[in-house]
């Protein structure tokens, strides 16, 4: 198995015994771990399902410019803090997933049986859905385990870009990636 990951994350003294138990689970060809930001917040499961056309609406919306996408936030973070302050880590259970969060999986050996490498043509952002199109093309699952833990810095590399340049960094791979959603 190979881990991928972002630089700025820990891994629980349990990961690996953890991982053993996952490791089994013979449909499944990417690991999701338990991600939990320093503010506490599990950034798996990511997406359960494939998008509906009401999401996809709503990302067509963000991605079609820079200012819509600032109003958009405006409204929606504190609605999304509100619910992420609600939902209760217990509730969260390991479970198959559409796609997990790009900061950290474990990729089983079955997926490199079909594929040399890992599609991804853009810098940053979408790195999710091409990686989740490529195990669902073979048919094997992704898994999310929650009890995989690993703590995640969150971004801290490009908490120093300016926010105009990560959202770019963002839209100029959407319509590719969009597709996999």
């Amino acid at each position: 198995m190979i881990v991928i990951g972002n630089n700025d994350l820990i891994f629980d003294a349990s990961f690996n015994s953890c991982l053993e138990k996952s490791a089994i689970i013979e449909d499944v060809a990417v690991i999701c771990p338990n991600i939990i930001t320093s503010t506490g917040r599990h950034q798996n499961p990511h997406v359960l399902q494939r998008m509906n056309s009401y999401e996809l609406f709503r990302l067509d919306l963000y991605y079609s410019n820079y200012y819509i996408a600032t109003i958009v936030n405006f409204f929606y973070n504190p609605l999304k803090k509100l619910i992420n302050y609600f939902k209760s880590p217990v509730d969260i259970q390991s479970c198959y997933l559409h796609m997990g969060i790009g900061a950290c999986y474990i990729v089983k050996p079955v997926f490199w049986k079909h594929y040399d490498s890992l599609e991804f043509p853009f810098f940053l952002y979408g790195e999710e859905a091409f990686l989740s199109n490529q195990v669902h093309k073979i048919g094997y699952k992704l898994f999310f385990d929650k009890n995989l833990l690993v703590q995640h810095a969150e971004s801290g590399t490009l908490s120093l870009l300016p926010k105009r340049s990560t959202y770019e960094y963002a839209k100029r791979g959407y319509p590719t990636y969009r597709q996999y959603l």
